[in-house]
């Protein structure tokens, strides 16, 4: 019976992946920024649950771009580092690609060339990040998902998002030594009407 699930699990993920895949070179456009996110079960309790403002699905995300006709993920991991930085760019397959997600969103703004570009050159500014397990907003060289996003498109003329602040108790006080935390949540531009849902690819929860 447990061969018969991890079978029908692989399979469930397989195809999956494969619609990711064949969703990654359509439907998407060149004057556009995305927002993709991802759930994950592991995550979902700790980060979704606790931390975040609306959406309990989400628990890491990233900023989405189309470069030769192939949607680019620019995002900070908290396991992969590449070139000496967290800050990493992924397929949609790539980001897809973790053994427990179970849900994949994608939300869209319409822009300009100006502005992907100036979004491309910021991101190539950004050398070195470590991924910032304290989450301090104060630090520019280390940086987690919804900081990251925040920072990018906080640099345009559009944005201006503003961290939360929270209290914290129990274990989360004693890790961060701290009473309260000023972060950004990973479902933070669902503040921003204008950031609208695209298209929902998985939900499986």
């Amino acid at each position: 019976m447990l061969k018969k699930s991890i079978t029908n699990y692989r399979l469930f993920h397989f195809l999956f992946l494969f619609v990711c895949f064949s969703a990654n070179s359509q439907n998407f456009e060149k004057k556009t920024i995305y927002i993709i996110c991802r759930g994950t079960l592991s995550k979902k309790e700790l980060i979704g649950e606790r931390f975040n403002i609306s959406n309990n699905n989400i628990t890491h995300l990233g900023i989405g771009i189309l470069e030769d006709n192939e949607l680019k993920i620019y995002n900070v991991s908290d396991s992969k580092i590449v070139n000496n930085s967290s800050l990493i760019c992924e397929t949609l397959e790539e980001f897809s690609n973790i053994n427990d997600i179970f849900y994949l969103g994608v939300w869209e703004f319409k822009t300009n060339n100006s502005t992907i570009n100036k979004i491309k050159n910021n991101i190539s500014e950004l050398k070195n990040i470590k991924f910032d397990k304290n989450f301090n907003i104060a630090n520019d060289n280390e940086l987690y998902c919804s900081e990251f996003v925040v920072k990018v498109l906080n640099s345009l003329d559009y944005f201006d998002f503003k961290p939360s602040i929270k209290k914290l108790s129990g274990i989360e006080k004693d890790l961060l030594s701290s009473d309260f935390l000023e972060y950004y949540p990973v479902d933070f531009f669902l503040q921003d009407n204008r950031f609208s849902l695209t298209k929902i690819i998985l939900n499986n929860y």
